[in-house]
């Protein structure tokens, strides 16, 4: 055997070798497994990215949720460009929801960032539930983000804004709106404020025959004044270009302006007339404040007057000082004599007050910080006597400020000349008026530093104790020395009882006056300036309790208001006193409403900028108050004169509706309450002929000085009420979208956020 033999042989018996390899539907198991993971890895990234988008939109839903509710708890409720008063409750939109205290009516504004979604788009979204549609079908508004930033500049000095992804945002406001209360009445827009001491409260006022008749009767003077003097004063030409302001003193109003506010007697105070201008006889000279403050007045009959307007000189200004007998009908100028006569009548009104008694003023030893007088037995407490309060708040009130006046002619100590000083007293005239008496009992009676500071001390603390304890006492303006929540009245509609007037033909009690005696054929049928009837009707207000000394409004001080509040039905201006809850307890969860917040794409519509804008609520329109024209002797004069003894009674007719609607100076800065929302990214012409990307910054409204919305002519009104669409991303560029009007979109949840709806107003600093 040989040796290759044998070693073949010792080699070990074993099967042969074979390649192992995966088959071919084991690889296809493999390829399934593979595909599948990276499928489902490629899956999980549009969900991460709506994940983040989601979060994000989230964020921004937050953010602007903040916005919206500081915006709302730091924006004031009124604007200083809107008349707040007239004689009706509708004649002003301030009562109207423009001013409403809901979050969705504050913030709907140029100013305030939110702007309606067009009720078209609106219509054409779903979401999840039917809460949205739920909204719109209900009558509610969605919100969109306006594009630029909330930073009150004026939009001409910003560039194109930015892509704003928070437009993607839909915002709803879901839960009911409380009934909010009044937070002016249109009657009057209580509380008046004015510096304290003071003395009587005047206001201007425009030529109109809403005024009183002004009589110049030696014993039933009540006058009202041009002022600033006209241009005869300042160039010594007969112009009457700036008479337009009248100075009335809205305290001494005649009693005939108003009715029956509480009880059978009608409030007024006649005797603030006295410390205000009064003339004895007609060779006394006037007294009081005006006289005594604007002596340099005009002349009762000034013979250097031009012709042409003799039958005026009553009111005429005249350059020079009047002196001799024409000096005594209206004053000298500012003087020692006159500055005692106004003193004067201030003891007089006191003494009046305290049914001739001067013990309460005339020690200034007394209690600055005591009681009420008559309060003495039951201090702190309702007492018999509380409704006279008033009298001693008032008389303090003219002593504090003519006694203060001396002190600009008399120094402590005397000096120069001097033969009376304020630390040994000076001495006041006894002055007789209207048959009352003379101001006190002696003709000694001296005023001293002690007694300044004592009527000033005593007076602060009148007012305030009485502003604080008796907020529905309207008898006396409020200090503007401390202005505070206590000085504003809780008012609210009463919507229980029939709205006002029931009655449409009452004129009795819905009726102003033109002068004393004569009552004209205005009616409440229609709105005020309206030639047709259109019967408008208005819920009454309601008060916690009865106003007392209710008065006249400063605006219309001829118009007369019944203040009756009955307990158990309602009165001819107020609601009933059993319908009032702004003061009723409440838990936290009945004020309770929600921010939703939804994301959808509404601009990709095709119609996303040329569609119209959501219907706007008239009260958006800043309507001015009831305006009345002048047309007496003369008629040739851009405004006409008072009526006053002598002249031809002027004949009253009203500003129209139109005219009304272009009293109101539409300012950017002010009216930030009133106009469209969309005002400024608004078209003031249609676009729908131009081509997409169109520069239209030329026509939009943005603060156009030119005020394109205001009017009553067609093309401001389709430009107020913004049929043409906006630039709602305010890039000034015409957008439109791919998405066709017909398809209907989804709008997916992002956020909700609870929120404590107040019924009054909450403003925070």
């Amino acid at each position: 055997m040989t040796t290759r033999s044998r070693f073949m042989n010792a080699l070990p018996l074993t099967p042969s070798r074979s390649r192992h390899a995966f088959t071919l539907f084991e690889v296809s198991i493999s390829l399934v497994l593979v595909a599948f993971g990276v499928v489902s890895v490629l899956m999980l990234f549009p969900t991460g990215l709506k994940a983040q988008q989601m979060a994000r939109l989230q964020i921004l839903a937050a953010t602007k949720a903040e916005e919206m509710i500081d915006a709302f708890t730091s924006t004031q409720a009124s604007n200083p460009a809107v008349d707040t008063e007239g004689i009706m409750m509708w004649d002003v939109p301030s009562s109207y929801r423009s001013l409403s205290w809901d979050l969705e009516a504050r913030l709907s504004s140029h100013r305030f960032g939110l702007m309606p979604l067009p009720l078209d788009i609106a219509k054409r979204l779903d979401s999840a539930g039917g809460e949205l549609e739920q909204i719109v079908a209900q009558g509610g508004y969605l919100y969109y983000s306006q594009p630029m930033a909330t930073s009150n500049l004026q939009e001409q000095g910003q560039s194109a804004a930015p892509p704003n992804e928070a437009q993607r945002l839909v915002i709803g406001i879901a839960g009911y709106a409380q009934q909010n209360a009044l937070h002016i009445l249109p009657a009057k827009n209580w509380p008046y404020h004015t510096p304290w001491p003071s003395p009587p409260l005047t206001m201007g006022h425009m030529a109109d025959p809403f005024l009183p008749t002004r009589t110049y009767g030696p014993n039933d003077l009540w006058s009202y004044y041009v002022w600033p003097w006209s241009d005869q004063w300042r160039t010594g030409k007969n112009s009457w270009n700036d008479n337009e302001v009248f100075c009335v003193p809205w305290e001494t109003t005649p009693v005939n302006a108003s009715v029956n506010p509480q009880g059978a007697a009608a409030y007024h105070d006649d005797d603030i007339q006295k410390v205000y201008h009064w003339r004895e006889t007609v060779t006394d000279e006037a007294v009081g404040y005006f006289p005594y403050a604007c002596g340099r007045n005009w002349l009762w009959n000034d013979p250097s007057a031009a012709a042409g307007y003799a039958r005026d000189r009553a009111f005429m200004p005249v350059q020079l000082q009047p002196t001799g007998t024409d000096q005594v009908k209206f004053g000298k100028y500012p003087s020692r004599t006159s500055a005692l006569k106004y003193m004067a009548t201030a003891l007089w009104y006191a003494k009046k007050k305290f049914n001739n008694d001067e013990a309460p003023f005339s020690n200034p030893a007394l209690p600055v910080y005591g009681p009420f007088r008559g309060e003495e037995a039951n201090p702190g407490r309702r007492t018999a006597n509380e409704k006279d309060f008033w009298k001693e708040v008032q008389a303090m009130r003219f002593l504090a400020h003519a006694a203060t006046c001396l002190t600009g002619w008399y120094g402590y100590t005397k000096s120069g000349t001097d033969t009376e000083d304020l630390s040994t007293g000076v001495k006041i005239p006894v002055i007789n008026l209207s048959g009352v008496g003379a101001s006190h009992s002696s003709s000694d009676f001296k005023i001293t530093h002690k007694l300044i500071r004592y009527y000033h001390e005593r007076s602060l603390y009148l007012i305030n104790t009485f502003a604080s304890r008796y907020p529905y006492d309207w008898s006396v303006p409020r200090p503007l020395n401390r202005v505070c929540m206590m000085d504003f009245p809780l008012l609210q509609a009463d919507l229980f009882s029939p709205p006002q007037p029931v009655d449409m033909a009452d004129n009795d009690l819905y009726r102003h006056r033109y002068k004393s005696g004569n009552d004209n054929n205005h009616t409440m049928l229609k709105i005020f300036g309206r030639s047709a009837a259109d019967y408008p009707q208005q819920w009454r207000p309601l008060a916690p309790e009865p106003i007392r000394n209710f008065g006249v409004g400063a605006t219309y001080p001829t118009h007369r208001v019944n203040a009756d509040q009955p307990k158990s039905a309602y009165g001819p201006y107020f609601g009933d006193h059993r319908d009032y809850n702004l003061t009723a307890p409440f838990l936290a969860a009945e004020r309770c409403r929600e921010i939703v917040m939804w994301a959808v794409d509404w601009q990709a519509y095709e119609d996303c900028e040329t569609a119209k804008c959501a219907p706007i609520d008239a009260s958006k329109y800043p309507l001015s108050g009831p305006r009345g024209n002048w047309k007496g002797w003369g008629g040739d004069h851009g405004w006409v004169y008072p009526q006053t003894n002598g002249n031809p009674d002027p004949t009253p007719w009203t500003n129209d509706f139109s005219g009304r609607m272009n009293d109101v100076e539409f300012r950017d800065e002010q009216l930030w309450a009133f106009r469209n929302p969309e005002k400024v990214i608004m078209f003031k012409s249609s676009v729908a002929n131009l081509v997409t990307g169109s520069n239209v910054e030329s026509m939009m409204v943005l603060n156009d000085g030119g005020v394109p919305d205001r009017g009553p002519g067609t093309g401001s009104r389709e430009i107020f009420n913004g049929i043409f669409g906006s630039d709602r991303n305010f890039n000034r560029k015409l957008d439109r979208g791919h998405v066709p009007r017909s398809v209907r979109m989804r709008a997916t949840s992002v956020a909700r956020f609870n929120f404590y709806d107040p019924r009054a107003q909450a403003t925070l600093r």
